[in-house]
């Protein structure tokens, strides 16, 4: 039985970069949004947070763009 590796897989290690990329943005949106801003962590959420979270889904649906790219290039 073959085994593949991660690094095998066209696009997998982009895609896992694009999805750390994702998480360290969220937390720093958060942290800007609880510490600097100053809305409490449980409130409802405002009009504002529609835009103000909209990097990370920017981040990682562009992640999942470049690693089907890949993968489709590879074939």
């Amino acid at each position: 039985m073959t085994v593949t590796t991660i690094r095998s897989t066209p696009g997998a290690v982009v895609l896992l970069w694009f999805m750390a990329a994702t998480l360290v943005v969220g937390a720093i949106v958060i942290g800007i949004d609880v510490y600097i801003i100053g809305h409490p962590f449980r409130a409802p959420l405002e009009p504002y947070h529609a835009f103000f979270y909209s990097p990370p889904f920017v981040i990682m649906f562009a992640g999942v763009y470049f690693a089907d790219r890949l993968q489709r290039s590879s074939r």
